[in-house]
């Protein structure tokens, strides 16, 4: 009986260390979890504008020809994620990254992880296709 008792406790002690582990480990911020609706980068973009948020920046990264004709207010332009040292001011930024419908995102995320930029401060946003507010070009 006090064999099964310490097995018992023994595995319980094991979960709640593991869960605990996984907690700590999850280095992503909970906002860059989640994907953004059109609505919820709209009012990002507000907040960039005027100031208020200064810790995140959008980033466009389909080719600049593309760009050029309309992308996201407040966009900055970095083609496939292919940085170089103009864009090192952005690595202690949270970084919300979009293409033409999603797919190329992850491929640019890749680059920028090689240039030093740290994954839990990428979010994929998708394409710019599922943005429905104001444009710029």
């Amino acid at each position: 009986m006090k064999k099964k008792i310490i097995l018992i406790i023994s595995i319980l002690m094991f979960f709640a260390l593991f869960s605990c582990l996984a907690i700590n480990n999850s280095k992503v911020k909970p906002d860059l979890k989640k994907y953004l609706s059109s609505a919820e980068l709209e009012k990002l973009i507000e907040k960039i504008k005027s100031g208020e948020e200064k810790d995140i920046v959008i980033v466009d990264v389909r080719p600049a020809s593309v760009y050029d004709r309309a992308h996201v207010p407040t966009a900055v332009n970095i083609p496939n994620g292919m940085t170089n040292n103009a864009f090192n001011h952005l690595k202690d930024k949270d970084l919300i990254l979009y293409c033409e419908t999603g797919g190329r995102v992850e491929f640019a995320k890749k680059n920028m992880i090689k240039d030093g930029f740290k994954k839990e401060r990428l979010l994929n946003f998708g394409g710019f296709t599922n943005y429905k507010g104001k444009i710029e070009n």
